[in-house]
């Protein structure tokens, strides 16, 4: 229901609610697997949880900057470009993506360094 809710409030609640079930999710899965009695890394999870919400914290200040800037540039309304509004909807998020692997690296998130390590593999 709340999902429904946030998703009347444009792509900003599309993105919202499917956090939003992102994390209920992982926490219905983390109370299943407990129940089962899988051993859980604790202290791990919490520490590699913390390092990715601070890079995409980070990540969301980029983004939410970058298309403040744009709009401020660009303008919005119906004498808008299409082409000012694509600008304004993908140059948040190339920046953002960059952001969030300069963070995820910084901060020590595996899978950011995995895949970078992968990137820079020689092509065979």
């Amino acid at each position: 229901a709340a999902g429904l809710l946030l998703v009347e409030r444009g792509p900003a609640g599309v993105a919202a609610a499917t956090a939003l079930a992102a994390v209920v999710n992982a926490a219905a899965l983390y109370g299943a697997l407990a129940v089962v009695g899988v051993a859980m890394p604790h202290r791990a999870l919490v520490r590699h949880l913390a390092r990715v919400t601070v890079a995409g914290a980070v990540m969301g200040g980029a983004t939410w900057l970058a298309r403040r800037a744009l709009v401020a540039e660009l303008g919005t309304g119906l004498t808008t470009s299409l082409a000012a509004r694509a600008l304004i909807a993908l140059v948040p998020v190339v920046i953002g993506v960059a952001v969030f692997v300069a963070a995820g690296w910084w901060l020590g998130v595996e899978e950011v360094r995995t895949i970078c390590a992968r990137w820079r593999r020689p092509r065979r």
